[in-house]
């Protein structure tokens, strides 16, 4: 069993590391759209790894069993059988399944072959080469994960520092949450009872309309203040490098810029949203993230019949609420009094809705949702959508009111982190802005959920301004505005640069009513399916 395992292990080096070069060499020179973690030049051999040493029991039992037949030889073929699954599946056009696995089979048995020829000594080969993938994959790691603490200190030390008077901004995004499943919208269930009372202390907007319906065109929109037909950032392309961000102007202010991001395929820093933070934290070091490192474990991610027979259907690296909220203030712990822009992006609200306990059953006791997983952007990225236009009508409020579930879940975290942001003092004289990307849709005019139309259901969503002695408390704005304006809006209430730095129109205007009774200038609120 001890050589089977320096076979899996030597194995598992080699296709790892041989698939995060191919990735790798995709992304920087043919400069191909890759939605890959940073991490996946460890990750990736780790994940190979892991798969084929948890394999290792398995055929020494099947081998006792035969009588001792197979041997090594067979093990490698297995490995090799497993491993060239994955690098098939790197090709840039699917194949039907069967000739996958003919392909991935020949050129098993062909690696197997080749390692076990007379005179090699295939114990000895793997030995040596388990040692020198694993020590490869050690110095990787630390080049990525020491190179990535190094870039974050730079940017932090090299920011000059900001004035003494410039508030927090903290921009908190609940992905895919409707103004209309709010009850402080007047939502028809309590969903959120610390929005509510938050709304005591802010500045609510009746009639917030996101800039598009789904989440890339609304985040490049807010951050650079420009309406999405201005940006390239679509469905296969990233945010350009041009337009300068929120982040950027922040950060030349003397801010600590800071992202920490649930939403792992379109609010990641694959498609541009990183630019101008100094400390970026999307991709999860996790288990879930190493087996999403790998072909091979992408397409056991996406095995429905598997996934069924588990009744697992949450993604494998999804982070939560909870776990954004702590990871953010870990990192805020850590800060001297230099002001701070956070940017916080909340994930649990978006499909698949799975709300945790005790959330889940409040309002749909015993529904369950019917899952897809497939694979989408290049065949990198994993992702679940439902089948909701095959839900039989009667099911569709039992979804609705799962994704409310998710939603009141997401509140109870809200009121986590404001406790904790009072806690550490950093409440009282802070920014904050609360809003959402998009909405869903659930039928209404047949369509569900998002990024499909321009509906009201799919771009009308919360908007709050919480600045104590700056934005009125407890006052609620009619006039329709649009998320555009969130940039120039942080830039004027934090007095954070001039008015040019960033386009759009500070939403200010909204509740300082002009003497003459003219209507506020803000940006009108229109919105775009396609940038």
């Amino acid at each position: 069993m001890r050589d089977t395992a320096f076979v899996a292990v030597a194995l598992g080096c080699a296709f790892g590391l041989g698939e995060a070069a191919v990735l790798v060499g995709r992304r920087l020179l043919l400069e191909r759209l890759t939605h890959i973690t940073p991490d996946v030049g460890w990750m990736a051999p780790l994940g190979y790894t892991a798969l084929f040493l948890a394999l290792v029991p398995i055929l020494w039992l099947l081998r006792r069993v035969a009588g001792g037949r197979g041997g090594r030889r067979l093990h490698a073929t297995v490995f090799s059988t497993l491993g060239m699954w994955g690098w098939v599946g790197l090709l840039p056009w699917p194949i039907h399944w069967t000739a996958h696995a003919i392909v991935a089979a020949a050129l098993g048995d062909q690696c197997g072959r080749a390692l076990d020829r007379p005179g090699r000594g295939l114990a000895r080969v793997a030995r040596r080469a388990a040692m020198a993938g694993v020590a490869t994959t050690g110095v990787v790691m630390i080049f990525t994960i020491g190179g990535g603490l190094l870039a974050e200190r730079r940017a932090l030390a090299d920011a000059r520092s900001a004035g003494v008077e410039a508030p927090d901004v903290f921009v908190l995004i609940l992905d895919t949450v409707r103004a209309r499943s709010l009850s402080l919208y007047g939502g028809p269930r309590p969903t959120t009872p610390f929005l509510d009372s938050l709304a005591s202390e802010s500045t609510v907007f009746d009639l917030a309309i996101a800039p598009s319906s789904w989440t890339l065109p609304t985040h490049a929109s807010m951050f650079t203040g420009r309406w999405p037909h201005e940006l390239a950032a679509g469905w296969l392309e990233p945010l350009e490098s041009s337009p300068a961000t929120l982040a950027e102007v922040l950060g030349n202010r003397g801010y600590a810029t800071a992202g920490f991001v649930a939403n792992l395929v379109y609010g990641s820093r694959v498609f541009g949203l990183d630019r101008g933070f100094a400390v970026f934290d999307d991709f999860p070091v996790s288990v879930g993230q190493v087996l999403l490192a790998t072909s091979l474990g992408r397409d056991l991610a996406v095995a429905n019949r598997l996934r069924t027979w588990l009744d697992w259907h949450e993604l494998p690296n999804r982070k939560s609420a909870g776990r954004i909220r702590r990871d953010f203030i870990s990192w805020l712990e850590t800060r001297d009094q230099r002001p701070v822009f956070a940017f916080l992006n909340f994930y649990d609200a978006h499909e698949p809705y799975l709300p945790p306990e005790p959330y889940d059953g409040t309002w749909a006791p015993g529904h369950e949702r019917p899952i897809v997983h497939y694979h989408s952007v290049d065949r990198g990225l994993l992702s679940s959508r439902p089948t909701p236009w095959a839900t039989p009508p009667d099911e569709i409020p039992l979804d609705l009111a799962t994704y409310e579930e998710a939603i009141a879940y997401l509140d109870s975290e809200l009121r986590r982190l404001f406790e904790d942001l009072a806690r550490l003092d950093r409440l009282d004289d802070a920014l904050v802005i609360v809003t959402s990307d998009h909405g869903e849709e659930f039928g209404e005019r047949g369509i569900f959920t998002h990024g499909r139309s321009l509906n009201l259901a799919g771009i009308h969503v919360p908007l709050l301004i919480r600045y104590p002695g700056v934005v009125p408390a407890g006052r609620r704005v009619r006039t329709a505005v649009s998320l555009r304006d969130i940039a120039a809006t942080v830039i004027d209430l934090a007095d954070a640069g001039d008015a040019d730095d960033l386009p759009g129109h500070s939403l200010r205007a909204t509740w300082e009513e002009p003497s003459d009774g003219a209507r506020p200038t803000v940006s009108p609120a229109i919105s775009y399916l396609e940038p």
